[in-house]
C-alpha cells in the first residue's frame, strides 16, 4: 500500500512486462476515503521488440513505445477469444519467413496522425481464418512489401488503409468472407484484389500501378461497389461472369471474362 498527496504515482517495483493491479481511493481533509477504482497497467520496454513464433497465450497489446515489433517465424492469435490490438504508431516489421495468422481477433487502431504498419521484406503473408464476424480491424493501417493477406470464412473491415508493393497480391478473399474496404488505397501491386467467394464492398478506393490488375471478382462474389479510381493499371476489373453493378465509378475500364 502506497500514499501520495499527487494526483501521480511512481512505482519503483514493477518488471518490463508485468501486468500491475491497482485499487485506488482519494481520501479528503476530514480522512473519509472515496469508493475503490480498479486500474491495470502493463509496464512495456522501449523497442525493438522481438516477436518469436508460436501462439498467443492471452490478449496482447502493442503499444507504439515497443516499436518496432519483429515478428520472427509463423506468429499466430489463437480462437477461443484472444485478440491481438495494435497501437496507433505501432509498426510491425516481418523477418524472412515470417507470417502472421489470426484464428481469435485482430485490430489495427491506427489514426489519421498516428498510423500503424506493417512491412517485411521477402513476401510476408498475414492470414485470417475462421475468425467469424469482427474477426480483423484495420483503420489507417499501411501495409507494405508483403506477399498475401488472405481472409478465409472471416469479416475483415479496412478504413483509411493502403496497400503497397505487394508482390505475390494484396488482398484475398475466400470460403465465403464478408470484406469492407472505404478510403483505401491499392498501388504498385502485382493483384491488388483477388475475391473468390463471399462478399466484398468497396467505397471510394483508388487502384494505381497494379502490374496484373486492379480487382478480379469470381462468380461467388456477392458486390457492392461505389466510387473507385482507377489508374494505369493493367486491368482495372476482371469478372470471371457479368453482370457487375457500380453506383458510381471514375475512370474505370471492365474487362469482362466469361466461362
Amino acid at each position: 500500500m502506497a500514499v501520495t498527496e499527487l494526483r501521480e504515482y511512481l512505482d519503483e517495483t514493477v518488471s518490463f512486462g508485468q501486468k500491475i493491479f491497482y485499487r485506488v481511493y482519494t481520501k479528503d481533509f476530514a480522512e473519509n476515503l472515496s469508493p475503490a477504482v480498479e486500474l491495470s497497467r502493463v509496464v512495456v520496454k522501449p523497442g525493438p521488440t522481438d516477436v518469436t513464433g508460436g501462439e498467443l497465450k492471452e490478449d496482447r497489446v502493442f503499444y507504439s513505445i515497443g516499436s518496432p515489433y519483429i515478428v520472427r517465424g509463423a506468429f499466430t492469435v489463437p480462437p477461443n477469444g484472444i485478440k491481438l490490438t495494435i497501437e496507433a504508431g505501432s509498426v510491425i516489421r516481418f523477418e524472412d519467413g515470417a507470417s502472421l495468422k489470426v484464428l481469435g481477433s485482430i485490430e489495427s487502431l491506427g489514426t489519421k496522425d498516428d498510423g500503424v504498419t506493417f512491412k517485411g521484406k521477402g513476401g510476408y503473408n498475414i492470414t485470417l481464418a475462421d475468425t467469424g464476424a469482427g474477426g480483423g480491424l484495420f483503420q489507417h493501417t499501411f501495409f507494405r512489401n508483403g506477399g498475401v493477406f488472405e481472409v478465409m470464412n472471416s469479416e475483415s473491415r479496412f478504413e483509411d488503409c493502403r496497400f503497397e508493393s505487394c508482390e505475390v497480391g494484396g488482398l484475398k478473399s475466400n470460403q465465403n468472407s464478408s470484406i469492407s474496404i472505404k478510403n483505401s488505397v491499392f498501388g504498385y501491386n502485382k493483384t491488388a484484389i483477388m475475391a473468390y467467394s463471399g462478399g466484398i464492398n468497396l467505397d471510394d478506393v483508388e487502384f494505381s500501378h497494379n502490374q496484373e490488375g486492379g480487382i478480379t471478382l469470381m462468380s461467388d462474389v456477392s458486390t457492392a461497389i461505389g466510387s473507385l479510381m482507377m489508374k494505369d493499371n493493367t486491368v482495372d476489373i476482371t469478372t470471371e461472369s457479368p453482370p457487375l453493378k457500380i453506383k458510381k465509378r471514375l475512370t474505370c475500364l471492365i474487362k469482362n471474362l466469361m466461362r
